[in-house]
Parts: C-alpha cells; sequence; structure tokens
C-alpha cells in the first residue's frame, strides 16, 4: 500500500494525538485499584432455580442493588482502564455498585482444561458476579470499550431500567435477561442469510437476578463446548472472532422465550441512529445516541473514548469514592 505525502501527515497526526497525546491515568504505570481486584473462578453450578419468589420491579429497586459490571483479562491501562474509572465514577455518584472482574496473573480463559479466546470469560464473569455478589438484583454488563455516555451521566440506572419497562413493555419475571442487537453492517447481513434470528452484540448485557437468567447465562457459557460440525459461521469460535458473540445468537435461537432484545425488538437489528428523533436505544456505537457509547468500530475509536472521558474525570481520587484508586505501583 503506498500512501500520498498529505496522507503520510495525517496519520502521523491521528498517532501523535490521540496515541500519544491524552493524559494516560497510568503515567505508565499499572494502576491498582481495590476495586478492580475480582477474579473469575470456576462457575458453582448449585442455584436455587425455584420461581415462587416476588420480585420488585427493576427501576424500583433501591439504588446500590444495582451494578455495572465489566470484565478485562489485560492489566489494567489505556483506554479500558479509562472506561473503567468512569464507569466507576459514574456508580459512586448514583449510588450503585461497581464490580470488575479479570483473570489471575498466572492464569488463562479456560473451560475445564479447554483453553477459550479471554473475550469468553465476560460470561464467566457475569456467572461469578450473580453468585458473589448477592446483595444485587439488577445487572448491567459493559464491554471494556464501553461507557455510560457522557449525555446520560446525570441519570441514574433506576430511570434506564423504567425506560426499559415502558418502551420495551418489559415482562421482567418472563424474560429477565436482556441481549442487545447490533446495528446495520455486512456482518448481520450474513448472519442471517446463514439462519440467526437477531444479529446482537454481546458488548452489553443486562440481566436481573431470575432463575431463568442463571439458565441462560449457564447455557452461554456451556456453549463454548458446542460442537464446531453445527456452526454456521463455520468459524472455531473456541478460540476465533466473533469467540462468544457467535454462541449468544446460537443461545437467541434455542430460548428466545426467555431473552429480551433491545433496543428495537421488532427489527432484526438495530438502526444506525436509533437513539436521535424521539427514537431510544440502550447501547450502540457512540453516534446512534444511546444510553451507553460502545467504542467498538476500530482502534481509533478507542482512543477518541480515551481521550474524551479521562478528561471528564474528576481529577481529585476522593471523587472516585475513598480507596477507589490506590496509590499507582510500578
Amino acid at each position: 500500500m503506498f500512501f500520498s505525502r498529505a496522507s503520510f501527515w495525517y496519520y502521523l497526526w491521528i498517532c501523535l494525538r490521540y496515541c500519544w497525546g491524552s493524559r494516560d491515568l497510568s503515567t505508565d504505570d499499572e494502576a491498582t485499584l481495590s476495586l478492580f481486584k475480582n477474579r473469575i473462578s470456576p462457575v458453582d453450578r448449585v442455584r436455587d432455580l425455584s420461581l415462587d419468589d416476588t420480585y420488585l420491579e427493576p427501576h424500583l429497586l433501591p439504588a446500590n442493588k444495582i451494578a455495572i459490571l465489566q470484565f478485562d483479562s489485560r492489566p489494567l491501562r489505556n483506554y479500558w482502564l479509562t472506561a473503567a474509572l468512569w464507569n466507576a465514577h459514574y456508580c459512586k455518584v448514583h449510588g450503585h455498585k461497581y464490580i470488575f472482574y479479570t483473570i489471575a496473573d498466572d492464569d488463562h480463559c479456560h473451560y475445564g482444561n479447554e483453553e477459550l479466546a479471554s473475550a469468553w470469560c465476560k460470561v464467566r464473569a457475569m456467572l461469578n458476579a450473580y453468585n458473589d455478589h448477592s446483595d444485587i438484583e439488577m445487572f448491567i454488563y459493559l464491554d471494556s470499550d464501553a461507557v455510560i455516555d457522557q449525555k446520560f451521566a446525570a441519570t441514574p440506572l433506576n430511570s434506564l431500567l423504567y425506560a426499559i419497562e415502558r418502551k420495551l413493555s418489559w415482562n421482567y419475571t418472563e424474560k429477565p435477561i436482556i441481549f442487545n442487537q447490533d446495528g446495520p453492517c455486512w456482518w448481520c447481513t450474513f448472519i442471517i442469510k446463514i439462519g440467526y434470528k437477531m444479529c446482537l452484540n454481546a458488548g452489553t448485557v443486562a440481566f436481573y437476578r431470575h432463575p431463568y437468567s442463571w439458565k441462560i447465562l449457564s447455557e452461554w457459557w456451556d456453549s463454548s463446548m458446542d460442537s464446531y460440525e453445527s456452526n454456521p459461521i463455520k468459524r472455531k469460535f473456541r478460540l476465533k472472532w466473533p469467540w462468544e458473540q457467535d454462541r449468544q445468537m446460537a443461545i437467541y435461537n434455542r430460548s428466545s422465550k426467555f431473552i429480551q432484545i433491545a433496543s428495537q425488538p421488532d427489527r432484526i437489528f438495530m438502526q444506525l441512529k436509533a437513539g436521535y428523533n424521539g427514537g431510544w436505544c440502550l447501547s450502540h456505537l457512540p453516534e446512534a445516541g444511546c444510553f451507553f457509547s460502545h467504542y467498538c468500530a476500530n482502534g481509533h475509536s478507542k482512543q477518541v473514548m480515551r481521550k474524551l472521558y479521562e478528561q471528564l474525570l474528576p481529577t481529585s481520587n476522593d471523587s472516585l469514592g475513598g480507596d477507589y484508586l490506590k496509590n499507582y505501583q510500578r
């Protein structure tokens, strides 16, 4: 590939601005955050699947019963540190809980003895959080390149849940887990052609504490061991993209009656500008106008997110809530 002189200077400017020009929150050190010391662990399969409980409308839950959950296998730095700090700050402001899982330094993502791509362990983190945080009734998982959009920084998650209940007619006792759609792209066109019912993006998953949520998450984790021969994409999803997202769509094909779709369940995939012109959406690319902005398009977009949300973060560690930020260590 050959570049003109003008193109060369343009890409040099991009690198200088977004790769080296933004404030490095870790100052080239690995941040040690007391909040972020959860390690994923083998999944405890012993769950009470009784449906006799009385369930409170999600938006009426006390703020401290609602949590943002994130996972990343890498040492905290760069854009995924920025996203974690911003989301943790948001939770502190509104009285929600923030939960972060990672993998032990000497471990890898695996199902039994079978090695998996690290992205698969987001599902394991969801199951671990369900078990480990019995005080939480509503979990919202976000990928490590997803943030509460700055436009909604003053809006608590209770208001988001109220919107989901009303706009989607969400029956949280029959469909207590929410899968989020992807937007228009070649990928959605392709997966619909090969037989999936809905084009989904695994970067945002919401689930109420309910036996059906546990059932779907467990099936999703177990699906990492599905046969490759039955996979319509013909990809070895245990280690190759689209990893867990492929099996998420397979799970929806199998068990859709337990799953609520956001944000436009009457469509196979979400419109790009779903959050504008009186519309509403849960999570998509930042230009979509959703409550959560997912900077998943490419490496450049992640650095744009990093620069923007570093500038929005409070400068005092105290504003993140006491020991959220411990001393930086080499």
